[in-house]
């Protein structure tokens, strides 16, 4: 049941931002899209390896260890 959990814990977040793209995307078929995708590329993906960085608990050292050769 836990992993039921999880597997919704990820997958509903992913389909309600679909949802929204679908609509807006419905909504104003002409929509400028280089805004999004330049915020996605500039702020999201930075933030995301940031976030994912900080809360695995990589110390310094297996961050140095690993990924600075």
């Amino acid at each position: 049941m836990e992993l039921y959990l999880k597997l919704i814990d990820v997958i509903v977040p992913v389909f309600f931002v679909i949802g929204i793209g679908y609509y807006l995307g419905k909504k104003n078929p002409d929509i400028n899209t280089d805004f999004i995708t330049t915020f996605a590329g500039n702020v999201g993906t930075p933030a995301m390896i940031f976030y994912t960085i900080t809360t695995t608990g990589v110390t310094l050292s297996v961050f140095t260890e690993h990924f600075i050769y």
